[in-house]
Protein backbone atom coordinates (compact mmCIF):
# COMPACT_ATOMS: atom_id res chain seq x y z
CA UNK A 1 0.00 0.00 0.00
CA UNK A 2 1.14 3.39 -0.88
CA UNK A 3 1.15 6.34 1.98
CA UNK A 4 1.29 9.81 0.44
CA UNK A 5 1.74 12.35 3.55
CA UNK A 6 0.62 16.02 2.20
CA UNK A 7 2.33 19.03 3.70
CA UNK A 8 1.76 22.97 2.99
CA UNK A 9 4.02 25.32 4.97
CA UNK A 10 5.66 22.79 7.08
CA UNK A 11 2.02 21.51 8.53
CA UNK A 12 0.51 18.19 7.36
CA UNK A 13 -2.61 18.89 6.24
CA UNK A 14 -3.79 15.11 4.54
CA UNK A 15 -2.61 11.39 4.19
CA UNK A 16 -3.98 9.06 1.95
CA UNK A 17 -3.63 5.42 1.51
CA UNK A 18 -3.93 3.77 -2.07
CA UNK A 19 -3.94 -0.45 -2.68
CA UNK A 20 -4.22 1.48 -6.89
CA UNK A 21 -1.18 1.79 -9.38
CA UNK A 22 -2.26 5.38 -10.60
CA UNK A 23 -3.27 8.34 -8.18
CA UNK A 24 -4.44 11.61 -10.06
CA UNK A 25 -3.53 14.79 -8.08
CA UNK A 26 -4.96 18.17 -9.43
CA UNK A 27 -7.33 20.55 -7.46
CA UNK A 28 -10.23 19.77 -9.75
CA UNK A 29 -12.90 17.17 -7.33
CA UNK A 30 -12.85 13.75 -8.20
CA UNK A 31 -9.22 14.25 -8.53
CA UNK A 32 -7.79 11.15 -5.53
CA UNK A 33 -5.76 13.92 -4.29
CA UNK A 34 -7.11 17.32 -4.24
CA UNK A 35 -4.90 20.33 -3.30
CA UNK A 36 -7.21 23.30 -3.70
CA UNK A 37 -4.84 25.59 -4.58
CA UNK A 38 -5.21 28.85 -7.73
CA UNK A 39 -1.90 27.94 -8.41
CA UNK A 40 -2.67 24.32 -9.21
CA UNK A 41 -4.02 23.09 -12.36
CA UNK A 42 -7.00 20.92 -12.58
CA UNK A 43 -5.23 17.80 -13.24
CA UNK A 44 -1.87 18.40 -12.47
CA UNK A 45 -0.12 15.53 -12.33
CA UNK A 46 -0.30 11.60 -12.20
CA UNK A 47 1.55 9.19 -10.10
CA UNK A 48 2.45 5.09 -11.01
CA UNK A 49 3.67 2.96 -8.28
CA UNK A 50 4.33 -0.47 -9.26
CA UNK A 51 5.53 -1.52 -5.27
CA UNK A 52 8.29 -0.55 -5.67
CA UNK A 53 9.19 2.36 -7.78
CA UNK A 54 7.27 5.26 -8.29
CA UNK A 55 7.03 7.23 -11.38
CA UNK A 56 5.94 11.07 -11.03
CA UNK A 57 4.30 12.15 -14.38
CA UNK A 58 3.24 15.88 -14.65
CA UNK A 59 0.45 16.51 -16.52
CA UNK A 60 1.20 19.88 -18.25
CA UNK A 61 0.45 22.13 -15.64
CA UNK A 62 1.31 25.78 -15.50
CA UNK A 63 3.28 25.84 -12.77
CA UNK A 64 4.73 22.53 -12.45
CA UNK A 65 5.46 19.77 -10.37
CA UNK A 66 9.29 19.36 -8.09
CA UNK A 67 11.57 21.96 -6.86
CA UNK A 68 14.18 19.85 -8.10
CA UNK A 69 12.69 17.34 -10.60
CA UNK A 70 11.38 18.01 -14.15
CA UNK A 71 9.73 15.69 -16.55
CA UNK A 72 8.90 11.70 -15.09
CA UNK A 73 11.35 10.60 -12.42
CA UNK A 74 11.53 7.10 -10.37
CA UNK A 75 13.08 6.82 -7.18
CA UNK A 76 12.60 4.55 -3.58
CA UNK A 77 9.92 5.48 -1.61
CA UNK A 78 11.59 5.81 1.30
CA UNK A 79 13.89 8.97 -0.49
CA UNK A 80 10.61 10.44 -2.79
CA UNK A 81 8.91 13.42 -1.77
CA UNK A 82 7.56 15.72 -4.49
CA UNK A 83 6.57 19.90 -4.49
CA UNK A 84 3.73 21.19 -5.91
CA UNK A 85 2.28 24.96 -5.83
CA UNK A 86 3.50 24.87 -1.84
CA UNK A 87 2.53 21.38 -1.31
CA UNK A 88 5.10 18.52 -0.52
CA UNK A 89 3.97 15.69 -0.61
CA UNK A 90 6.24 12.36 0.74
CA UNK A 91 5.77 9.05 0.18
CA UNK A 92 5.79 6.24 2.56
CA UNK A 93 5.42 2.39 1.69
CA UNK A 94 3.20 -0.05 4.16
CA UNK A 95 3.52 -3.24 4.49
CA UNK A 96 0.70 -6.49 4.31
CA UNK A 97 -0.42 -6.52 7.53
CA UNK A 98 0.24 -3.25 8.43
CA UNK A 99 -2.40 -1.29 6.68
CA UNK A 100 -4.60 0.89 7.94
CA UNK A 101 -8.41 0.52 8.40
CA UNK A 102 -9.58 1.89 5.57
CA UNK A 103 -8.21 2.28 1.70
CA UNK A 104 -9.01 5.87 1.12
CA UNK A 105 -8.23 8.85 2.37
CA UNK A 106 -8.30 8.70 6.24
CA UNK A 107 -9.40 12.48 7.12
CA UNK A 108 -13.20 13.65 6.80
CA UNK A 109 -12.06 16.19 4.26
CA UNK A 110 -9.31 15.91 1.51
CA UNK A 111 -7.33 18.69 3.40
CA UNK A 112 -8.19 17.95 7.15
CA UNK A 113 -4.81 16.88 9.36
CA UNK A 114 -4.14 13.28 10.16
CA UNK A 115 -1.05 12.38 12.16
CA UNK A 116 -1.01 9.06 14.09
CA UNK A 117 0.54 10.75 16.97
CA UNK A 118 1.69 13.90 15.16
CA UNK A 119 1.22 16.55 17.64
CA UNK A 120 -0.85 18.55 15.10
CA UNK A 121 -0.90 21.57 17.62
CA UNK A 122 2.47 21.06 18.19
CA UNK A 123 3.40 21.13 14.88
CA UNK A 124 1.39 24.15 13.66
CA UNK A 125 3.10 26.21 16.59
CA UNK A 126 6.61 25.52 15.30
CA UNK A 127 5.23 26.48 12.11
CA UNK A 128 4.48 29.53 13.28
CA UNK A 129 6.35 30.84 15.56
CA UNK A 130 9.60 29.54 13.36
CA UNK A 131 8.56 30.48 10.52
CA UNK A 132 11.99 29.73 8.64
CA UNK A 133 14.02 27.02 8.28
CA UNK A 134 17.21 28.75 9.93
CA UNK A 135 15.09 30.08 13.06
CA UNK A 136 14.17 26.07 13.44
CA UNK A 137 17.67 24.40 12.67
CA UNK A 138 19.08 27.17 15.39
CA UNK A 139 16.16 26.06 18.09
CA UNK A 140 16.71 22.47 17.66
CA UNK A 141 20.17 23.34 17.78
CA UNK A 142 20.30 25.81 20.79
CA UNK A 143 17.68 23.52 22.85
CA UNK A 144 18.40 19.59 21.25
CA UNK A 145 21.96 19.32 20.27
CA UNK A 146 21.40 15.73 19.93
CA UNK A 147 18.93 15.69 17.55
CA UNK A 148 20.50 18.50 15.42
CA UNK A 149 23.56 16.38 15.09
CA UNK A 150 20.72 13.67 13.70
CA UNK A 151 19.61 15.72 10.83
CA UNK A 152 20.88 14.83 7.50
CA UNK A 153 21.89 16.57 4.59
CA UNK A 154 19.01 17.09 2.29
CA UNK A 155 16.51 16.58 5.15
CA UNK A 156 13.81 18.86 5.01
CA UNK A 157 11.36 20.57 7.49
CA UNK A 158 8.96 18.34 7.85
CA UNK A 159 11.26 15.34 8.57
CA UNK A 160 13.49 17.75 11.07
CA UNK A 161 10.39 18.36 12.67
CA UNK A 162 9.59 14.72 12.98
CA UNK A 163 12.68 13.66 14.12
CA UNK A 164 12.79 16.25 17.18
CA UNK A 165 8.79 14.93 17.86
CA UNK A 166 10.25 11.38 17.83
CA UNK A 167 13.32 11.93 19.74
CA UNK A 168 11.54 14.58 22.55
CA UNK A 169 8.78 14.56 24.88
CA UNK A 170 5.86 17.23 23.61
CA UNK A 171 6.12 19.15 26.86
CA UNK A 172 9.70 19.16 26.95
CA UNK A 173 9.47 20.86 23.22
CA UNK A 174 6.69 22.98 24.52
CA UNK A 175 8.95 24.46 27.67
CA UNK A 176 12.15 24.73 25.59
CA UNK A 177 10.08 26.83 22.72
CA UNK A 178 8.67 28.97 25.21
CA UNK A 179 12.02 29.74 26.90
CA UNK A 180 14.07 29.99 23.14
CA UNK A 181 11.06 32.71 22.30
CA UNK A 182 10.94 34.23 25.16
CA UNK A 183 15.03 34.91 25.32
CA UNK A 184 15.58 36.21 21.91
CA UNK A 185 12.36 39.24 22.46
CA UNK A 186 15.12 40.91 24.64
Amino acid sequence: MLVIHVYQGGQPVGKYHFDKQEIAIGKLQGQDIVLPAEEVSRQHARITWSGTTVTVTDSNSTAGTWQRISGSHTEHFSQMSISICGYELCFEIVEDGTKPPRSRNTSRSPLEPSLAGGHPALRRRLGEQLRSDTDFAAFVLDCFPAVYRQFGEGMNRVAKENLLLQMESRARIEAALSKWLRDRQV
